[in-house]
């Protein structure tokens, strides 16, 4: 009876994905699936993660396609970060980001419009091993609405690569049938065991542990966190929280306008410095023609940006230097004159389109208010610091982008905490002190 009300909710699906961790929930959707639509399993996992070895092994029992999407740190880094976009605040907050990766990953993975999972079947059929012996009907309810407002969100996942999450176990009739039955039944899925070891009977007595666990997510964060995951956490969802409000479209250009712009913005605004460059460039397009300017020409047409003449003589000799090309290392960089630390991170992340944290003013003050460095760190230490916290793939957001935040909102004297979405989780350290 379970199965034959399962079916009905997939019957009508022509081509679908299966969040498919090996469980007797993913294993029972996608037998169901497999009988109405073309299915592709996908298993998110460490590559010797229990869900990983057992995903394997039954997808052969199934005959289907099976695509294991295997995690490192890096990745499982950059998936926290991203899955915090979703969540907020409270004491829930590493058990819901644990266990919402690898459906997550599901979803801005798999090459399907539709995907089906198994949730909702611990909740109906008391997966849970604190529910072996019972559950009282407050409880229940409790459940019940923590699962309604888990739907919502997961379903928010898949919307954001336009996809269709469809849950079985949530439909309508499914959860009044669940209900319906004695505890006896419900118990550690004990109908639905039953009914699918009438065909796989392998299959429906297999144990299994909780998503975060069989992937090996838990385990990984609580090592890169040293064993601090709920402090590692909140860092992140500070940290997911700012990415949200700086990312946006990244300025890049060929590094030598790179290395020439950061030496015409030295001690200047944004405005003349973009009028210094505009004029420049529109003369001289490369660092032979800018040579052949020499130092009297290249002083007149930056003007704009001020202390023209200095920054012209340091120009020119630059172009001398790199006829043959911008150094593409931090430390070849540093060997040119008058380019320090600074300017070269911002060449090699936006010039060369390499992972690198610049630090400036804006950078070095917002992420001490932040609290993510220490206030007495020196700029070198908050670039290892911020590299250490922000995974390669959001580095580029971060100096561009703090710069237009750091003016708008968290200026230095009389910030806008009262309009900025950092205000609920930021320290505000050494604000008004």
């Amino acid at each position: 009876m379970l199965l034959e009300l399962l079916e009905r909710r997939v019957e009508n699906l022509k081509r679908v994905g299966v969040a498919f961790s090996g469980g007797v929930d993913s294993f029972t959707v996608a037998y169901l699936c497999s009988r109405h639509a073309e299915t592709t399993l996908y298993t998110v996992g460490f590559p010797d993660s229990h869900d990983v070895k057992a995903a394997r092994e039954l997808a052969r029992v199934l005959e289907l396609d099976w695509v294991p999407i295997l995690l490192d740190r890096e990745r499982l880094e950059e998936a926290v970060i991203e899955v915090l976009d979703f969540l907020e605040p409270g004491p829930r907050l590493p058990v819901e980001v644990c266990f919402e990766i690898p459906l997550y990953l599901v979803a801005k993975n798999s090459r399907e419009r539709v995907v089906v999972a198994g949730q909702g079947s611990d909740e109906l059929l008391l997966g849970y091993h604190r529910y072996r012996n019972g559950i009282g009907a407050e409880e229940q309810i409790r459940l019940l609405k923590e699962l309604e407002k888990t739907v919502e969100r997961e379903r928010a996942m898949f919307a954001r690569f336009g996809k269709e999450l469809v849950l079985p176990f949530t439909d309508p009739e499914v959860v009044e049938f669940c209900l319906s039955l004695p505890l006896e039944k419900r118990a550690d899925k004990k109908i639905l065991r039953s009914e699918l070891s009438r065909i796989f009977p392998d299959a429906a007595s297999r144990k299994k542990k909780a998503a975060q666990y069989g992937s090996g997510v838990v385990k990984e964060l609580k090592k890169i966190s040293g064993g601090r995951l709920a402090e590692y956490v909140r860092e992140r969802l500070l940290i997911s929280r700012l990415l949200r409000e700086i990312s946006g479209p990244v300025r890049e250009a060929d590094p030598f306008r790179v290395l020439v712009s950061c030496v015409i913005s030295q001690r200047s605004r944004e405005e003349r410095t973009e009028e210094a460059c505009r004029r420049l460039f529109s003369r001289a397009k490369t660092p032979e023609e800018i040579v052949e300017l020499g130092p009297e020409k290249v002083s007149e047409l930056i003007k704009p940006a001020g202390l023209y003449r200095e920054k012209a003589a340091r120009i020119v000799e630059l172009c001398k230097r790199i006829s043959s090309g911008v150094p593409d290392t931090r430390e070849g960089l540093m060997g040119l004159p008058g380019v320090g630390p600074k300017t070269a991170d911002v060449v090699l992340c936006y010039g060369f389109g390499k992972p690198v944290v610049a630090v400036d003013t804006h950078v070095n003050r917002i992420s001490k208010r932040l609290g993510l460095v220490p206030g007495d760190a020196s700029r070198e230490a908050v670039k290892r610091i911020l590299e250490e916290k922000i995974p390669p793939k959001f580095r580029k957001y971060v100096n561009q982008g703090l710069v237009r935040f750091g003016r708008e909102v968290c200026r230095p004297v009389r910030p806008r905490c009262g309009s900025c979405n950092l205000s609920d989780l930021c320290p505000k350290v050494y604000i008004g002190s």
